[in-house]
């Protein structure tokens, strides 16, 4: 017996139509054949859902990375931007405050020379161009220390002390000095292991035999070069009175005593400290440059003691301008130094304890 495949009815097994519906009753072979047809359809139906969505996945994983290499790229730049402006905004800060400690160390310096009266005109300057700086209380301190002592300084002090000072020769004066002479000079300082720019000329004068005597210091140390009646150089003599130079022959090695330029500058500011130390307080004190009066001082080194010779324009209690002549001994010890001996006006100071 078979079954209409419509309707449901039971129906003879030799029957090709359905006697209740009048529907066509389907063959075994024919019903597994369209069966398999079905089967087939929603097969490739069902591989090409899955082909869709593979793709659609690939499509979307590859939309994914273009958003993250867009949003990589974005935070990239970011950070580059802000790292610019940062760059742009330090760079004048960190100009200023170069500038800042530039001036604040040349009100240093003046007041290491005792120059108070231009020290407390640019400390007004620094306070004016520099509000906020770290140093302004410390300048601010300072300007009301040295305010009274300003007032109280003689008439003309500082160039009644300036005019004692010897002073380097100048462009013109060079000029004016036979070209030979000075070739003479450099030839021989260059052979003593001298720097033709620290070489300062002093004066080119004539003693009693008519020779010619060109003075000029080296790193603090006073040297005099003797020429004949020929204008031919004959020696260079130190402030000891020693040849280091003769007949174009190094005689002694000017660095077993002269001391290297930075440490002549660091000399001075002690030999300053010191000196100041033996006078009362309040007073302002004037001591020759050390580079542009090098004259005024002598520097020699003997075995790590260092003498230092010089001299000090001060006011005293009584507001008189006074001049003293001192002498300073010095030991290297370690980075520092021992003061062995200080001598003013040729007695011995007994204000500081060795």
């Amino acid at each position: 017996m078979k079954t209409c495949n419509i309707c449901k009815t039971v129906v003879r097994d030799d029957a090709n139509f359905c006697t209740f519906c009048g529907s066509k009753i389907q063959t075994l072979e024919e019903l597994i054949n369209e069966k398999r047809s079905e089967l087939n359809i929603k097969e490739g139906d069902l591989d090409c859902d899955i082909n869709n969505k593979t793709n659609s996945s690939q499509k979307q994983d590859e939309e994914k990375q273009e958003r993250d290499k867009i949003n990589f790229l974005i935070l990239v730049g970011s950070l580059i931007f802000l790292l610019l402006i940062t760059l742009i905004s330090f760079i004048p800060n960190a100009k200023d405050n170069k500038d800042t400690h530039k001036d604040y160390e040349v009100i240093q310096e003046q007041i290491d020379k005792n120059d108070y009266q231009g020290a407390y005109e640019n400390i007004d300057k620094f306070l004016q161009e520099h509000e906020n700086s770290k140093y302004n209380e410390e300048l601010i301190k300072i300007k009301e220390d040295i305010s009274d002592k300003i007032n109280d300084l003689p008439k003309d002090f500082n160039n009644e002390s300036d005019n004692n000072y010897v002073s380097l020769m100048d462009e013109e004066d060079k000029k004016s000095i036979d070209e030979n002479i000075l070739n003479q000079l450099y030839d021989a300082t260059t052979k003593l292991n001298m720097d033709k720019d620290r070489v300062k000329l002093i004066s080119l004068t004539t003693n009693s035999k008519g020779e010619d005597i060109f003075s000029f210091s080296y790193n603090g140390h006073k040297f005099n070069a003797t020429y004949d009646n020929n204008d031919s150089l004959v020696y260079i003599k130190n402030s000891e009175n020693d040849k280091v130079y003769e007949n174009g022959q190094v005689i002694i090695d000017v660095g077993s005593f002269i001391v290297s330029h930075e440490e002549m500058i660091n000399l001075s500011k002690v030999s300053k400290m010191i000196v100041n130390l033996v006078h009362k307080e309040p007073t302002i004190s004037k001591f020759p440059d050390i580079n542009e009066n090098q004259y005024d001082w002598n520097i020699i080194c003997k075995d790590n003691v260092i003498t230092i010779t010089s001299n000090v324009f001060y006011v005293n209690d009584h507001s008189v301008s006074v001049r003293e002549n001192f002498k300073i001994v010095l030991r290297r010890e370690g980075e520092g130094y021992k003061l062995l001996d200080l001598i003013i006006n040729g007695v011995k100071s007994r204000e500081i304890l060795y």
